[in-house]
């Protein structure tokens, strides 16, 4: 619980820092924006990719939340989407497949719920996106 607490925490920093502006060291990151609503299709079939490219079928995909937090103002507001996978697989190809995904540095994903069941298993991801700009 400590763990994902401080996974959350420096994700909360690095957003505040990229939506600043002060984000722009190459050391660390390889972004300086926060991708938009309509790269969310993109996001999501960049970490289907992952798992197909660990040997891990991904069988079914639902988009569960997209968009739902409404700000009031003109800037742009920093929102996610929850993606639910359903997987076939073995459970190390699984695993490495959900690192490969939580270190993509173009996207801030999050890995929200892991199921697994005998040949495969499910999980929901946390994809970060900006909207309003």
């Amino acid at each position: 619980m400590y763990l994902q607490l401080r996974s959350l925490q420096k994700e909360k920093i690095y957003w505040q820092n990229v939506k600043a502006g002060s984000a722009n060291n190459k050391e660390d990151t390889k972004v300086s924006t926060i991708p938009t609503m309509d790269q969310f299709p993109d996001m999501i079939d960049q970490c289907r990719g992952a798992f197909v490219k660990e040997g891990v079928a991904v069988y079914a995909l639902n988009v569960e939340r997209f968009g739902e937090r409404r700000e009031v103002g003109n800037g742009g507001s920093l929102d996610y989407g929850l993606v639910r996978l359903r997987l076939h697989g073995q459970w190390k190809d699984i695993v490495r497949a959900l690192k490969a995904v939580e270190e993509m540095r173009l996207f801030s994903i999050h890995v929200q719920e892991v199921l697994l069941e005998v040949e495969g298993g499910e999980v929901l991801l946390q994809i970060y996106f900006c909207t309003g700009v």
